[in-house]
């Protein structure tokens, strides 16, 4: 029986002055996600959001509310920490795979790769190799699974790459080979009213704070809570981390592959 499967996935670090950039989520079943959202719109409506927020801007956002900015101004230090457990918790409540992918935006473009020097499927700028790799956790999750399934793909728009990302999932769908490897039904970008987008959020916020605190201070950091609660031995292998450590060797690696291929460079 082909069992349906949805992945959620948003990016973090979109802004320039960050140094850090990640795309994460998580797949499940579509009857997972269905009952989630339940759960979830359940905690956004009894969050103790201020009258002058509008009932659509009413979401879940990791990094503001880590914060307490826009939306969350205002809210004391115990608010926060219940609005976060509840989201915690009902992540917990279901059987979600998360995948990320993160990366050091300086180390990146310190290589100054052109895009010519990558094979297909790569390019030469931090948001589409990350968005590379984290497609490449999912493809190789979905190889260890013994079950016959399809994935509906769903982005956040608006994040930094959306016409390059949705040109790289749209060649994967025309392509049967490409399809069949990533178990494509379709594709989707939607805004955060999705509510397990804000799932996404979650997650892809707390794989860039694990990439700040271990790769950019000048000490090393504890895990974050959230992290260590909701991080499992068997996720280990699909959550991935780029940086001058191990970009260089990936890169010439790749450029070796693209020489061998004898396609002619810019």
């Amino acid at each position: 029986m082909l069992i349906p499967l949805t992945a959620h996935f948003d990016a973090s670090g979109t802004d320039n002055a960050q140094k850090v950039f990640a795309i994460g989520g998580w797949i499940a079943e579509v009857d997972q996600w269905s009952r989630l959202r339940c759960d979830w719109k359940k905690m956004i409506e009894e969050a103790p959001f201020r009258d002058d927020v509008k009932k659509k801007d009413r979401i879940f956002h990791a990094s503001d509310l880590e914060y307490r900015k826009g939306i969350y101004e205002g809210w004391r230090d115990d608010e926060k920490q219940t609005f976060q457990g509840r989201a915690y918790g009902i992540v917990e409540d279901y059987e979600l795979f998360p995948f990320s992918a993160a990366i050091v935006k300086a180390d990146f473009e310190a290589l100054k790769i052109r895009f010519s020097e990558l094979p297909h499927g790569h390019a030469g700028n931090y948001f589409m190799w990350t968005f590379h790799h984290v497609m490449a956790q999912v493809r190789k999750w979905l190889e260890a699974q013994h079950k016959d399934v399809n994935v509906h793909y769903i982005f956040e728009r608006g994040q930094l790459g959306d016409g390059q990302v949705q040109d790289s999932l749209k060649r994967i769908a025309d392509d049967a080979a490409e399809r069949e490897l990533f178990r494509m039904r379709e594709w989707t970008f939607a805004g955060k009213e999705l509510l397990p987008l804000q799932t996404a959020d979650l997650w892809a916020y707390e794989s860039y704070k694990q990439m700040v605190n271990r790769n950019l201070g000048m000490q090393t950091h504890p895990i974050r809570y959230p992290y260590r609660r909701l991080h499992r031995t068997e996720y280990e292998r699909f959550q991935v981390y780029y940086d001058r450590d191990n970009l260089p060797a990936l890169i010439a690696e790749y450029r070796e592959l693209y020489e061998k291929s004898g396609r002619p460079r810019d």
